[in-house]
C-alpha cells in the first residue's frame, strides 16, 4: 500500500515527501518533536461509568507522561499534554456519529474533572461498552527554519523516462520524474513516479503533485 492509499483511508487531503530522509538525518530530526502516548481502557456504559474512576485514570496517565519526560532530561512544564476520550465497543470504535472528545490540559484536578464532564455530556448513542483514554505529551524540539528555494523551468526538464508498474490491477507505463529537478510550484497529474536520492513515491491516478518552496513534494490526494 502506498502513502496516498493510506492518506485516503485516513481522510487526508495531502501527503508530503521529504527531499532528504526524515529518519537518521539532521533535517528529518529538525521537523519532529518528542511525543509519548499512554492509553487506558475503562469499561462501563453511559449509566455505569464512574467519573472518579475516569479522572483517576487520566491523572495517572498524566503522571506517567510527566515522569518519563523528566527521566529523559526534559522540562515537563514545557510539554503539551492532550487528553482524549473515545467511546469504545468490543468490535471497535463506535462509528454511530460519535466523535472523540479531547482537550489540552495541565494535569490539574479542575481540568481533568472538566474533561470528564464534557465527554460524558458530548458522547451520543448508548451502545458503547467502555471508554478508551489517551494521554499524549509532546515536547517541542528546537527546529531550524528551512530556507525557501526556487527551481525555475518546466516539468519536462525533470522527466527521466517511463517505467512499467502494476497499478489499478494491470501493468501500465508510467512517467518517472527526478524530484530535485522538478520546478517549484509547477503542478502535474498522476499517475507518475517521483524519485530522489532518498525516496521514491507514487502519484496515483487523479492526484496532483508539486514541489513547494521548502523543497517538499506535496501530493494532493483524490478523495
Amino acid at each position: 500500500m502506498h502513502s496516498a492509499d493510506i492518506a485516503k483511508r485516513l481522510g487526508l487531503k495531502r501527503v508530503m515527501t521529504f527531499p532528504a530522509s526524515p529518519v537518521f538525518s539532521a533535517m528529518g530530526s529538525s521537523t519532529m518533536n518528542i511525543a509519548h502516548e499512554y492509553v487506558r481502557y475503562v469499561p462501563g456504559d453511559r449509566s455505569g461509568v464512574d467519573k472518579s474512576v475516569l479522572a483517576d485514570a487520566l491523572r495517572e496517565l498524566g503522571v506517567r507522561a510527566t515522569r518519563d519526560l523528566e527521566d529523559e532530561g526534559l522540562d515537563a512544564a514545557l510539554a503539551d499534554h492532550r487528553m482524549t476520550i473515545v467511546p469504545y465497543k468490543e468490535a471497535g470504535h463506535d462509528d454511530n456519529g460519535t466523535d472523540a472528545v479531547s482537550a489540552a490540559i495541565r494535569d490539574t484536578d479542575a481540568d481533568v474533572a472538566a474533561l470528564v464532564s464534557d465527554v460524558l455530556g458530548s458522547i451520543s448513542g448508548n451502545d458503547w461498552e467502555g471508554l478508551l483514554l489517551s494521554v499524549v505529551s509532546s515536547y517541542p524540539v528546537p527546529q531550524w527554519k528551512l530556507k525557501e528555494q526556487y527551481n525555475d523551468g518546466e516539468v519536462a526538464q525533470a522527466f527521466k523516462g517511463v517505467r512499467p508498474i502494476f497499478l489499478e490491477g494491470r501493468v501500465q507505463e508510467v512517467p518517472v520524474y527526478d524530484m530535485e529537478r522538478i520546478p517549484t510550484r509547477k503542478t502535474f497529474d498522476g499517475p507518475a513516479v517521483i524519485e530522489s536520492e532518498h525516496t521514491t513515491c507514487l502519484v496515483p491516478v487523479g492526484s496532483r503533485y508539486e514541489v513547494n518552496e521548502m523543497g517538499f513534494g506535496v501530493i494532493e490526494v483524490e478523495q
